[in-house]
């Protein structure tokens, strides 16, 4: 089994990449990315070595660069592939709190061409919303106040027994994975799962972490959020915000099982703020 050192060098040779920098000082989730130029494809490319398991370049290839960031190529065997250097890569949180219904309306608008030519749904390798939301039938959770977990108990299972047409999800797309290409806004770094499009909005409405929370009037930012998605995509809001809630007590569950004190506080105030809507 090749060491990273050994991964980079093959890659490097492969891929004919050059000034390879660590982007940031550590490798970000256990993946090692990083920045490089390409002699092959004559530009500034990212290297990014799969650390964690993830199906980023499935759902990279499905999207086809249409509202996501290209995939350039994939080695399977290193598990590690190369995607175009987003620049200037101003994140959407930029816009944050001030211009937040612009944000919201180039998040709305990366899902439709996210989401326009979702029409064949391969079966493998990603998981479903379903599964995902299984934890919840599971998860023995000593924190969060029952009343909310029944609640999220129960709206995941109304949620998910209409039959709604299923698409692959970008799945964590909020603020900070959205970037500015030269004159337009694309997504990054997608977790690829298959579920219902009022699922996409969720991890969006949730974000900033943890700026929204800080903010006085958070309903109100919530309230524009969700109106904004339901004229646009013809969604009722009471169905998005069950949606929000739903996620964010699985996100509670996900933040108390990984012993993250912090988020998982985030996630619990946030979701008795959307109980209250």
């Amino acid at each position: 089994m090749l060491n990273l050192n050994d991964s980079i060098k093959n890659l490097s040779k492969k891929w004919q990449l050059s000034n390879i920098r660590l982007l940031g000082t550590v490798p970000i989730f256990n993946n090692y990315i990083a920045i490089a130029y390409s002699a092959i494809y004559k530009i500034d490319v990212v290297l990014k070595i799969l650390i964690a398991d993830t199906h980023e370049p499935e759902v990279l290839k499905f999207f086809d660069g249409i509202g996501c960031v290209k995939l350039l190529d994939y080695d399977d065997k290193l598990k590690s592939f190369l995607l175009e250097h987003i620049k200037p890569g101003i994140t959407l949180k930029s816009l944050f709190p001030l211009n937040d219904a612009r944000a919201t309306s180039i998040a709305a608008e990366i899902i439709k061409k996210l989401h326009k030519a979702n029409v064949a749904i391969p079966t493998k390798p990603f998981k479903t919303v379903n599964q995902w939301l299984e934890l919840l039938g599971t998860f023995q959770s000593n924190k969060i106040p029952h009343y909310l977990f029944q609640k999220a108990q129960k709206l995941s299972k109304e949620l998910l027994n209409s039959e709604q047409k299923q698409y692959v999800l970008h799945g964590d797309l909020h603020h900070d994975n959205v970037l500015q290409y030269d004159d337009q806004w694309i997504a990054i770094d997608p977790k690829g799962v298959i579920g219902p499009l009022e699922y996409e909005f969720g991890r969006f409405i949730m974000n900033p972490i943890p700026d929204l929370l800080k903010q006085k009037n958070v309903k109100e930012i919530i309230n524009n959020r969700v109106n904004i998605f339901s004229e646009i995509f013809v969604i009722e809001k009471q169905r998005l915000i069950d949606w929000v809630f739903v996620q964010a007590i699985l996100s509670a569950c996900w933040t108390e099982e990984n012993k993250n004190e912090k988020l998982f506080n985030y996630f619990m105030k946030l979701a008795e703020i959307v109980d209250d809507l």
